[in-house]
């Protein structure tokens, strides 16, 4: 499995995740080639409330009905992925913070979510513990965005730059999300800042 360290290295792979009712986590390795994409759909059926999961490690889209059950597939995932493709076993959380905005009710539910989501990874990190950074500074950052931009705007820049400043995002997916690409800009910061 992950190798626990004191400190977060340079050379270790990167999760980035960009958690919602719609989200995606990419992983990179050192060298900013995409190893695995994972990502999710929230759909409303008669039954009430389902995420389609699709994933570059299987050829199925699974479905659950909870946040904690998309983690606990992606940490199946990633187990896969230490076996195969993480050769020193060292990785690094990154999930994007939540905006807290005007309705408090969906903050609130944004975070839940994304807590049980990223608390099935979490301890799969080098350090012991997830990182999250804020969507205004990784943009900021990668980007050169201000914090005054508008979400919509922000979203068609992820998924008109980042494809450029990683390897293989294309190839495992055939439709390159602004959830895929904010995830893989999460994980894109989480490597320049390891």
């Amino acid at each position: 499995m992950f190798q626990q360290t004191s400190t977060t290295s340079r050379s270790s792979h990167q999760l980035g995740i960009d958690g919602g009712r719609d989200g995606a986590c990419v992983l990179i390795d050192p060298q900013s080639n995409v190893v695995m994409c994972f990502w999710w759909k929230c759909r409303n059926r008669k039954s009430g409330k389902v995420y389609c999961i699709e994933s570059s490690c299987f050829s199925n889209i699974q479905e659950c009905r909870h946040p904690y059950q998309i983690g606990a597939i992606l940490r199946q995932c990633l187990t896969i992925k230490a076996n195969t493709a993480i050769q020193d076993n060292r990785l690094t959380v990154i999930s994007e913070d939540i905006y807290v905005g005007r309705n408090a009710k969906t903050s609130v539910e944004l975070a839940k979510f994304c807590g049980c989501l990223v608390g099935q990874v979490e301890h799969l990190d080098s350090t012991g513990q997830a990182t999250w950074v804020k969507a205004e500074k990784w943009r900021r950052e990668l980007m050169g965005m201000n914090s005054f931009t508008k979400r919509a705007e922000a979203k068609e820049a992820s998924k008109r730059i980042i494809p450029s400043l990683v390897t293989g995002l294309e190839q495992h997916t055939n439709k390159v999300s602004d959830h895929l690409t904010d995830a893989t800009g999460i994980a894109l910061w989480g490597l320049k800042h390891g």
